[in-house]
């Protein structure tokens, strides 16, 4: 019998040995290298003890027993990894693995020191009962725990096995765990007879070790678990550059890739049936709603259904990073954004140029035309002195485009002259005064006397510059004040000129003050329709003041007024100053002429006589109603008017217009487009929806100089009858008239 357990341990080692040269030719892996590492173990172990079988000696055994216990010590830690990570439980803290396997050393040192320590072995002796001879020896605590050591970590490898059996819901993938499991088994059966039986001194674990061993290496080498699909497969989840995430049916964590740490660092601590939405982030989100951003990077997540044989069984979340995507669409997103206001503010900014444009020329050639018809030498000077208002509203504006034009092509040059600078601020403020004319509004001025008295620049830019703000702040400014400051700073030859012009006006808002400077605009368009301009002034004040060498800023506060400040630099030519006058602050209003620290007479116009034309057809017996929000357009129309014999009623809303048609029956109505709150389009989509046959039938035209391409279609559509174009011209309006009045 002892030469059969002899050659049956030769068989073990054979065994043993096959199924490590079997893991040596497999492909390397995680799992297999920790299988390849027990089979070592094992190797070891059994010939270990086939040594154990042949010495008869105190001395013999207890050296095979040093030999066996240095694979013996690790076959179980060893075995129980592969376990873990086939079934791919989460990575086991490395102070956890590091106290295993110092347990392990720890064994196998007790061991090679037993006859000194007595750690592992408490007495040693040679029995001769049995199959053959072999060691009797007395149990330590040490034992006992190795022992429960093996048990418990081969309990856990077989229980891994099991759950993931259980969890799976593939046939094909529980036989193949079901056949681990029970392979699984031999350890403990190994390790319960080694414990329990007296079997005559022989020891069946190193062959049920070794079977284990090669069972495993046999079905690796087949391919029946770690094939090479399958190999791939999980080389593919874990390397690949998108994060994916496999829950199940409740939508709680089961596993994840690397990537998928990457973009969630947590999931390296979470335990299996965590739910996800625990991460604050909907991962089964619809597409449109399915980005989220993560530590400064943009993601998108979309999750596909796993389906068993018809059966819902989980997900799979794929994550990828659209980052790069995102940021060129958003860059996209905001160049077609700057495009489209662009082209808007240009469009915009050529309809206001159309209306600002007519209406001017509309009072310039409505008042020519009425001033021929006039004997009044009064009422000629009045039409005359409107005239001359308009010609220089006119001329400002094809100023502000020509000079815009050049500044935009890089043509705008300085022309530096040497000029008296007490002449040339009075002649600024004094136009600035006949601008805001009887509006309630204070004109201030405080400017230093000690500016040098004369400087050399560009004189009508450095005017163009000042005018500009102080015509923005007259336009803007109701009530209250503008105020006009003056500082200078010297060096030398060089004066560096510091003015401010404040207002007590409507204000700007924060998010506006960066576009005010820009071309073509003009903020809170419709509540500023009343004003005129071409929203170009400020736009060439900032282009003018750089190329000064200058500086300029602004101070605001919504609904409390604005406060522009800008500096300049100069030549000076005579050093003394201006007037030898004490600094004051000035109300211009208040004087009924004024000069800068002196004294200065009114200039006088003179005015021409015109003749007068010929009678124009009777339409007196019409009622007549003139909208335009602007007065002199009013009058120029309603002074036309009268040379047909018609006392027109006028209103200068669209709400005005609306209540004088409710209360009275016009024959023709005449209707202004560009209006502030309600304009002439949506005025007269109004009338028409009024319950009446008259209100659906009335005639309206339109009385518009803003004369772009489509705009008689939208009035058409809008309600309106016909169209006549600003400046209006009497023939134009006696054909209109003739047309619709019968």
């Amino acid at each position: 019998m002892y030469y059969v357990l002899v050659g049956v341990q030769l068989l073990a080692i054979f065994f043993s040995v096959f199924s490590t040269i079997l893991l040596i030719r497999l492909q390397s892996s995680i799992e297999n290298r920790y299988l390849f590492i027990a089979a070592v173990c094992i190797d070891v172990y059994a010939v270990g003890y086939l040594q154990e079988m042949l010495f008869h000696t105190e001395e013999g055994v207890r050296t095979a027993l040093s030999f066996e216990y240095c694979g013996l010590a690790f076959a179980a830690l060893a075995y129980a990894l592969f376990i873990f990570k086939y079934c791919n439980v989460r990575e086991i803290p490395r102070w956890i693995s590091y106290i295993l396997f110092a347990f392990c050393v720890l064994v196998m040192f007790a061991v090679q020191l037993g006859p000194i320590t007595n750690l592992y072995y408490s007495s040693f002796a040679i029995s001769d009962d049995g199959i053959f001879p072999h060691a009797v020896t007395g149990k330590t605590p040490l034992y006992y725990a190795f022992a429960v050591f093996q048990a418990v970590i081969i309990i856990s490898a077989a229980v891994t096995i099991f759950l993931r059996m259980k969890r799976t819901q593939h046939p094909k993938e529980k036989r193949k765990l079901a056949v681990l499991f029970a392979e699984s088994l031999l350890p403990l059966f190994g390790l319960f007879c080694t414990i329990t039986l007296n079997l005559g001194g022989w020891d069946p674990s190193p062959l049920i070790l070794s079977i284990l061993v090669t069972t495993i290496s046999i079905t690796l080498r087949g391919g029946q678990f770690y094939d090479t699909v399958s190999f791939a497969m999980q080389n593919l989840f874990q390397n690949v550059g998108s994060a994916v995430i496999i829950a199940d049916i409740s939508k709680n964590y089961l596993s994840g890739n690397k990537a998928s740490e990457r973009v969630f660092p947590e999931l390296k601590n979470w335990q299996l049936g965590r739910r996800l939405s625990d991460l604050g982030v909907d991962l089964f989100a619809d597409s449109a709603n399915s980005d989220f951003e993560r530590n400064g990077r943009y993601y998108k997540s979309s999750f596909t259904k796993l389906i068993e044989r018809g059966r819902h069984i989980g997900y799979t979340i794929a994550i990828t990073d659209n980052t790069d995507d995102k940021v060129a669409v958003e860059s996209m997103r905001h160049l077609m954004e700057a495009a489209d206001a662009a082209n808007e503010a240009k469009s915009t900014f050529l309809a206001n140029m159309s209306h600002e444009i007519r209406t001017p020329l509309n009072a310039i050639i409505g008042m020519s035309e009425l001033s021929e018809r006039e004997v009044s030498e009064s009422v000629i000077r009045e039409y005359n002195g409107q005239i001359k208002a308009a010609g220089k509203m006119l001329l400002e504006i094809v100023n502000d485009v020509l000079d815009f034009s050049k500044a935009e092509s890089n043509k705008l040059e300085l022309v530096p002259v040497e000029f008296d600078t007490a002449d040339f601020l009075e002649g600024i403020i004094n136009v600035e005064n006949s601008r805001i004319g009887d509006k309630p509004i204070d004109f201030l001025v405080d400017i230093d006397p000690g500016i040098p008295k004369t400087l050399y620049g560009d004189d009508v830019h450095i005017r163009q510059i000042i005018m500009n703000l102080l015509s923005n702040a007259e336009k803007f400014t109701n009530t209250g004040y503008i105020k006009f400051t003056l500082d200078y700073e010297r060096d030398n030859i060089t004066v560096r000129l510091k003015g401010s012009v404040e207002d007590t006006g409507i204000g700007i808002r924060e998010e506006d003050q960066k576009k005010l400077f820009t071309a073509f605009q003009q903020l809170d368009g419709k509540k500023n329709r009343r004003t005129e301009g071409s929203g170009l002034g400020l736009a060439i004040f900032a282009q003018l003041v750089t190329l000064m060498k200058g500086t300029y800023r602004l101070e605001s506060e919504y609904g409390k007024g604005s406060t522009f400040f800008f500096e300049i630099e100069l030549g000076a030519i005579n050093p003394a100053p201006m007037a030898n006058s004490e600094r004051e602050c000035i109300n211009v209003k208040k004087l009924p002429a004024f000069s800068l620290y002196k004294t200065k007479a009114d200039v006088t116009e003179n005015v021409s006589k015109a003749e007068k034309p010929s009678a124009m057809s009777d339409y007196s017996a019409y009622n007549i109603l003139v909208v335009d929000d602007n007065k002199v357009n009013v009058k120029v129309l309603s002074a036309f008017l009268k040379h047909f014999k018609v006392q027109a009623d006028a209103a200068l809303s669209g709400a005005e217009a609306i209540e004088m048609v409710k209360n009275k029956k016009y024959d023709l109505i005449f209707m202004d487009h560009m209006m502030p709150d309600m304009d002439g389009v949506e005025t007269t989509k109004r009338i028409r929806a009024l319950d009446d046959r008259y209100y659906h039938n009335a005639p309206i035209i339109a009385c518009t100089a803003n004369v772009v391409k489509g705009v008689e279609d939208m009035f058409i559509e809008a309600g309106m009858n016909d169209l006549v174009p600003k400046p209006i011209q009497l023939e134009v309006l006696q054909e209109k008239m003739a047309r619709f009045l019968k």
